[in-house]
């Protein structure tokens, strides 16, 4: 497309600046009709790729039954075999039980679980006896390891203090030094 296209004159007369969709006017709606085709196509891809692999109710195909050697006993039993699994093209409805005992006699009878016969005996843990000295050592221990604690934090706290008090003194004594300088500039000869 040309730069100017917008300026071109045209046998009807002259456009000095067109629609912005007129390069395409006479095409007609090219991007929807293109994607409706792209849509119809994937879908039929799909679709076709479904009804070849197999239906939902897995109808279509017939699995191919593998047989182990020990199996085999003689062979018109494999031969029986052998005619059965070729692929057939028919579909059928699955066969439907006739009466509740045909029904009832596919189904395995469930486990029940037989309730124990006695039951256990309560857990019963033996604690020492109270030892009154042993409970007293252990507030000791406690005690001494809190004060431990509150010391060691204390001393920290003490130094974190000193600390800043250095920090504040240093910075009183640089800026009496720029007040002192901006009072008095160095001379520069």
């Amino acid at each position: 497309m040309h730069p100017f296209h917008r300026y071109w004159s045209t046998a009807s007369g002259s456009f000095d600046q067109m629609h912005h969709h007129y390069p395409r006017f006479y095409r007609g709606p090219s991007r929807l009709v293109w994607f409706a085709i792209g849509a119809a196509a994937a879908t039929w891809f799909h679709k076709n790729k479904e009804n070849m692999e197999c239906n939902a109710n897995g109808y279509c195909k017939t699995v191919k039954v593998i047989h182990h050697p020990g199996d085999r006993t003689d062979d018109e039993q494999t031969q029986k075999v052998s005619r059965t699994e070729e692929r057939t093209w028919k579909w059928e409805w699955p066969p439907k039980h006739q009466r509740p005992e045909d029904y009832r006699a596919g189904i395995p009878d469930p486990v029940r679980p037989q309730p124990p016969q006695q039951p256990a005996p309560p857990m019963q843990q033996q604690w020492p006896p109270w030892d009154s000295h042993v409970a007293d050592d252990i507030l000791a221990d406690m005690s001494k390891k809190a004060s431990e604690t509150l010391t060691e934090l204390s001393s920290t706290i003490n130094a974190f203090n000193a600390k800043l008090a250095e920090r504040e003194k240093e910075r009183r004594e640089m800026e009496r030094k720029w007040e002192e300088e901006r009072r008095n500039p160095p001379k520069i000869v």
